[in-house]
């Protein structure tokens, strides 16, 4: 998956849906499996974030999920 848009909102609201997505799909999972799922999945290189400061598009970095 690849993300792009703002740091400041698109970037931490997708982290979030993502591992709400863990939460309501994997029994026993809870804020913090949802986040260890989403940064394995950054670590593994099926996750990336190119996310710019707000309002200052393509100016992006790559970042790993947090």
């Amino acid at each position: 998956m690849h993300v792009c848009g703002d740091g400041a909102r698109t970037a931490p609201g997708m982290r979030e849906e993502f591992r709400a997505l863990c939460r309501r799909h994997v029994p026993d999972a809870d804020g913090t499996a949802a986040g260890r799922w989403l940064n394995g999945l950054a670590a593994d290189g099926r996750y990336a974030e190119d996310a710019y400061p707000a309002g200052r598009p393509w100016r992006g970095r790559t970042v790993a999920a947090s």
